[in-house]
């Protein structure tokens, strides 16, 4: 068996003879060639991310692309002895036949390779054998006992990463190549999530009806307050106002001590989106919180030439488009700290992270993110 590694390419090369044996998801062939453990069992890594630019090159001019590097952990037989075996920095390579353990990155590791006419052993630096491959065919090969195995799928790692997101956006996101990275299989799917299941509340959903979407950037801005938290953030904050463009769906989140601090949320969060923007502000939608209602605040839009629409009491539904995106906001916020380990007094960092993430996922009605739709024009 024979492997090389181009640097600038890099490419591995591996010999033909392995396409002559039979191929198993949980059989290891030692490697004496091979510069890298390799692996195209998804199931058996317990950590996986990433790679980019790294091909492997089988002798029959096939040429295979290894898209992830990341560490495989499996149970083997000695005798009537069970051993934990951990391979790090492992190619995940799913058109690859065969899995392979480098016998060079072993002996790397302090370990020892023994081969005699049956078998090969490898031994430790206190002199324990701690796998043995049986020869066949010319090769030597061990079998993985997988039942311990922790598994963490690529999709799982991405749904996580974005906030435990659900599993039709985190395929369009790969679908559409709105992320860098993103290699996980059309057909994997999400198992169930416990954080998930802790951390997102259950409530009866708004309206899901098609409504007339402004087609310009600021027409209608959408505004929900939030809070108060139980806990004070590490900014002392309790609530947190949004605001939402109608068009692109672009949300802004600002922290406040106490409600009377929206009308200078709006503010501040209108001196900047018009001026980003180069337009104005044209309607507000709100509930009919106090916080939104007041002779001040509606002599400063009816001043600016904003129209104010507010939404009947007891209505939620309504100001649907708010409501909603809080609501969202906040499962995600309580799954990334959950996720974490964090306590609940960084909240507010937890939010503003599933704002960051939501402006950069799927928007229901746009082909594209809303911080894409909010640089349209």
């Amino acid at each position: 068996m024979i492997a090389e590694t181009n640097e600038t390419k890099q490419k591995v090369i591996i010999d033909t003879v392995l396409s002559c044996v039979d191929s198993h998801r949980n059989i290891f062939c030692l490697d004496s060639g091979a510069t890298s453990h390799m692996c195209f069992n998804e199931h058996l890594f317990t950590e996986i991310n990433p790679i980019d630019d790294t091909y492997v090159k089988l002798a029959v001019d096939k040429t295979v692309k290894a898209i992830a590097k990341g560490t495989v952990t499996f149970d083997v037989l000695v005798g009537n002895q069970t051993k934990g075996i951990t391979l790090q920095n492992v190619l995940y390579i799913p058109d690859l036949k065969n899995n392979l353990i480098s016998i060079s990155k072993v002996t790397a590791n302090n370990f020892t390779v023994k081969f005699q006419r049956n078998h090969a052993s490898v031994i430790n630096s206190k002199n324990e054998t701690v796998l043995i491959a049986k020869r066949e065919k010319g090769l030597y090969y061990v079998t993985a006992i997988v039942e311990s195995v922790s598994i963490v799928k690529e999709i799982e790692q991405w749904h996580q990463k974005f906030g435990h997101l659900n599993e039709k956006d985190l395929k369009k996101l790969q679908a559409q190549n709105m992320v860098y990275g993103m290699n996980f299989k059309p057909n994997d799917t999400l198992t169930d999530c416990k954080v998930c299941i802790q951390g997102k509340q259950t409530a009866t959903p708004f309206s899901k009806e098609p409504r007339n979407r402004s087609s310009q950037l600021l027409s209608v801005i959408h505004s929900d307050l939030c809070g108060p938290m139980r806990v004070e953030s590490i900014g002392k904050s309790f609530y947190f106002a949004t605001f939402i463009d109608d068009c692109s769906r672009f949300v802004h989140v600002y922290f406040l001590r106490s409600k009377d601090e929206v009308k200078s949320a709006f503010l501040e969060f209108k001196a900047y989106i018009e001026n980003k923007l180069n337009c104005k502000i044209k309607t507000l939608r709100t509930d009919q919180g106090l916080e939104y209602v007041g002779p001040n605040f509606d002599h400063y839009l009816v001043k600016n030439g904003i129209k104010r629409e507010r939404t009947c009491a007891y209505t939620p539904q309504m100001n649907g488009i708010a409501e909603r995106e809080n609501r969202t906001l906040v499962n995600m916020a309580r799954c990334l700290l959950l996720q974490s380990g964090l306590p609940m007094k960084f909240w507010a960092e937890a939010i503003n992270c599933a704002v960051y993430i939501r402006n950069r996922c799927p928007t229901r009605g746009l082909q594209e993110s809303s911080l894409e739709a909010s640089k349209a024009t």
